[in-house]
């Protein structure tokens, strides 16, 4: 039987010690903030963004699990994230929710003007877990 704090050739025992200690801290302290703000949203248009494209250092702490939009705009807002859940953001208002794991997240422009970039903000990020959670878990 092997030692599993000797490496194999390839360092797999310590990759997979190492893997389970970073995934154990992200659970702790989650991810940083990632902020997108798009450009101008023509009437009647989408923008959307698959998180991993658009924040290549996200993918470390994927899925990212609670999000925050700010619209300063005039126009109402549609959000869909992955392609099924769906969010109403009236103007001048910002929602936010940690329901559901997002890998895509759609705005739609659903009024009759366009924004103006800068309006509106959306930030992402991973959640750390929470005291209770933790405790419950024993770590």
């Amino acid at each position: 039987m092997a030692n599993p704090l000797i490496p194999n050739k390839n360092g797999g025992a310590i990759m997979g010690l190492m893997s389970q200690a970073r995934a154990d801290r992200i659970r702790r302290e989650g991810s940083p903030y990632y902020t997108y703000t798009p450009a101008i949203i023509v009437a009647a248009a989408n923008d959307y963004i698959w998180l991993s494209t658009q924040f290549p250092l996200s993918q470390k702490y994927a899925p990212l699990d609670w999000f925050e939009i700010v619209n300063n705009s005039g126009e109402n807002l549609i959000i869909t994230i992955n392609g099924n859940e769906q969010l109403i953001v009236p103007a001048a208002t910002s929602r936010r929710s940690d329901l559901i794991p997002i890998h895509s997240f759609n705005i739609l422009n659903n009024s009759i003007t366009d924004t103006v970039a800068g309006e509106v903000v959306v930030t992402f990020c991973r959640q750390p877990m929470s005291a209770d959670k933790l405790a419950r878990e024993g770590r």
